[in-house]
């Protein structure tokens, strides 16, 4: 009788936080204006892509590490032409995923904060466990980070 295995993908980590932002800003005009108004450095990096069939689909990629709080900060963009990247949250504008322990306090005075931003339409704290390829979406943010 053959051997049989399985391939497990590790689930998320409770220690990542999936915030949603719903806007009608540029990337690039959104997260400077993060940057002014929380005090965060983003860097535009190398786009995010995912591979459908064929198709080499990319969005749009921002990377910011707090030494000081321990917590790094992706920025992602929701929106191709042929697919969303997370079809879970398909009025989404963008993502920022903070990695590190979180505070749930300081959570959502940021969130707060990012909704205050001229623009923004929302800004909301996402379950990520609802979105049934999270654990694979973080395993491709952090192999496009070894990159």
């Amino acid at each position: 009788m053959p051997l049989r295995r399985k391939l497990k993908v590790p689930s998320a980590d409770t220690d990542f936080i999936l915030t949603g932002i719903s806007c009608h800003l540029k990337d690039y005009r959104l997260v400077y204006n993060m940057n002014k108004k929380l005090g965060f450095d983003f860097k535009k990096l190398k786009d995010f892509v995912i591979y459908k069939q064929e198709d080499e689909l990319k969005y749009s990629f921002y990377y910011y590490l707090d030494p000081d709080r321990q917590k790094e900060y992706f920025f992602v963009s929701n929106h191709h032409p042929e697919s969303k990247l997370i079809k879970e949250l398909k009025q989404t504008d963008y993502f920022l995923v903070i990695k590190g322990e979180a505070d749930n306090k300081n959570i959502i005075t940021m969130i707060g904060k990012i909704g205050k931003i001229p623009g923004v339409l929302a800004a909301f704290r996402a379950d990520h466990k609802k979105i049934r390829d999270f654990p694979l979406f973080i395993q491709d943010l952090e192999l496009q980070m070894i990159e």
